[in-house]
């Protein structure tokens, strides 16, 4: 393997798209659907998360449960569909994100998509090391892959109307932006396991300014130039349209510079949705929202049943069930506090306020597909291979547990904190 770890290898994560091999199987794909219709209505009733049935129902019909559904019947993996669609999740949400709100807490957010992805890798690799005994360099391989909270978990969440605008617009912001974070935390980690020299802190720096900074700077451009240009040649009737077109642009002219797309695809979404806000009709704003709902469905019922589908039969053995309980609860009460209450110190958000921001950092999709991409990186580096069924179940489990215990109690803990929405808490 020729990984180069300033230029992070994408093709890796996002070859799973091919569909070379097992062809996809169109009855099974109308179950997928069904499922995820079927998963949303009983979402709606017990008033949870969608995601949490999602997953559930994947893993009963995977080969973890029932065997309905086999991962062999498909043509892609988890990783390439993640990927895939995590990007258009992310343009979606950005059309509806209040810039208003994001302004009040621009600082938080950027500390905790950078120094705040910086603590929980850490944290997570020393309680990997010195309490599960993993070696070093595999407890920084953990941290970095589950250094990031999970756009498609979080924003569900925040959408539920149940959290106060601030702690959404903290979490939100923050679940956007710190994916390219993590990635390179994982390139640079990766490289040392397949014993490359580490890279000087000069370059670390670089690297990260080109991801993150360079995704949001493409963003902005293309989000601002598409409206004017929206304006200019009167698109409006044809916006459901244009919204595609722009995150196209986003994305493709973000990856072909070698920045993040997931990144610019948020970015653009935020410009083009405020720039709605401003210019067009109720009307109008709701039938190019009504289409990305639509896409959000999708891709929520795309990823989170099929990890549950992809879940290796080992993923709840004893041993595996033990290590991913225990650095899920350390992640959950130890480390994620930690690293909110550091990044958000020297702003204005109440106790209260940090420990619900806490609560709501679920891991998901983008963790799920890297711990994927480590599978195929272990077949050329051999020091991985012995650890990688071990990182994966780790990982998996942690998202399992994580996505269950927001979706199920962020609602009665904000409740009981006071800082629903509309409670109006102040900062003590």
């Amino acid at each position: 393997m020729n990984l180069v770890w300033n230029q992070f290898d994408y093709s890796t994560l996002t070859g799973g798209l091919s569909t070379s091999g097992s062809p996809v199987i169109v009855d099974e794909i109308g179950i997928i659907l069904v499922l995820g219709l079927l998963s949303a209505r009983a979402a709606s009733l017990l008033r949870i998360p969608v995601i949490v049935p999602l997953i559930l129902t994947g893993l009963i019909i995977g080969p973890s449960g029932l065997s309905i559904l086999s991962p062999t019947s498909f043509g892609f993996s988890i990783a390439g569909v993640a990927f895939f669609l995590v990007p258009l999740y992310l343009f979606g949400t950005g059309l509806e994100t209040d810039l208003r709100e994001l302004r009040k807490v621009a600082k938080s957010v950027l500390l905790l998509a950078t120094l705040g992805v910086a603590i929980t890798t850490i944290g997570v690799a020393g309680i990997s090391y010195y309490v599960l005994r993993l070696p070093l360099t595999i407890s920084l391989l953990v941290g970095g892959i589950v250094s990031a909270t999970d756009p498609i978990v979080v924003f569900p969440l925040l959408k539920s109307g149940k959290l106060a605008p601030k702690i959404a617009a903290v979490a939100g912001g923050e679940s956007a932006l710190n994916d390219p974070t993590s990635i390179v935390i994982f390139t640079i980690i990766l490289s040392v396991v397949a014993g490359q020299s580490p890279p000087n802190g000069s370059i670390i720096a670089f690297d990260f300014v080109r991801l993150l900074f360079g995704g949001v700077g493409v963003g902005l451009l293309v989000g601002v130039a598409s409206m004017a240009l929206v304006e200019r040649f009167r698109f409006r009737e044809q916006m459901n349209y244009a919204s595609v077109v722009i995150f196209t642009v986003a994305y493709g002219l973000a990856d072909a510079l070698g920045t993040s797309g997931i990144a610019a695809a948020m970015i653009s979404g935020m410009v083009v949705g405020a720039a709605m806000k401003e210019r067009f009709t109720a009307f109008e704003r709701q039938q190019v929202n009504y289409l990305w709902s639509i896409v959000a469905f999708v891709t929520q019922v795309a990823i989170f049943l099929l990890l549950g589908v992809y879940a290796p039969v080992g993923t709840f053995g004893e041993g595996n069930f033990l290590l991913g309980l225990g650095i899920s609860a350390s992640l959950i009460f130890l480390v994620r506090p930690a690293a909110v209450w550091v990044s958000t110190a020297l702003d204005d958000i109440s106790p209260r306020e940090k420990a619900l921001i806490s609560w709501v950092g679920a891991r998901g999709a983008v963790p799920a597909a890297l711990a994927f991409a480590l599978i195929g990186y272990s077949v050329s580096i051999p020091s991985l291979e012995p650890y990688t069924e071990t990182v994966f179940s780790i990982v998996l489990f942690i998202v399992l547990v994580t996505v269950l215990v927001s979706g199920f109690t962020t609602g009665f803990l904000a409740k009981r904190l006071g800082v629903q929405a509309g409670a109006g808490t102040e900062s003590e």
